[in-house]
């Protein structure tokens, strides 16, 4: 995914686990911005999203195995493969930014 993330024409962020865990839901809907993180956030990523009630919240488990989402309509929005995010990101224009929360990924 490192290398993936290193051709792609959005801007790319580390952001720590006090950075995600301040980030309100007004902050991240309809901003475009998508969340990677590892197995290890699963909890921090659960805690936020139960808090901020997200719609959709039956794909909370499909988030937490492909370790990606990104909040629109205030519904849990799921990435499940390089081709989506290409996609959502070339064609749909739904990701202006990537946040990766810690240190999951070199870039």
């Amino acid at each position: 995914m490192a290398n993936f993330l290193m051709n792609i024409c959005i801007p790319v962020y580390n952001i720590t686990k006090e950075e995600f865990e301040n980030l309100s839901l007004e902050d991240v809907n309809y901003s475009g911005i998508l969340f990677i993180f590892t197995e290890e956030y699963n909890e921090i990523v659960r805690n936020k999203i139960t808090e901020w009630q997200l719609g959709k919240s039956h794909r909370l488990d499909n988030v937490l195995y492909d370790g990606m989402f990104y909040v629109e309509n205030c519904d849990i929005q799921t990435i499940d493969s390089k081709r989506q995010l290409f996609s959502e990101i070339y064609y749909k224009d739904s990701i202006k930014e990537i946040y990766v929360l810690g240190d999951a990924f070199e870039l």
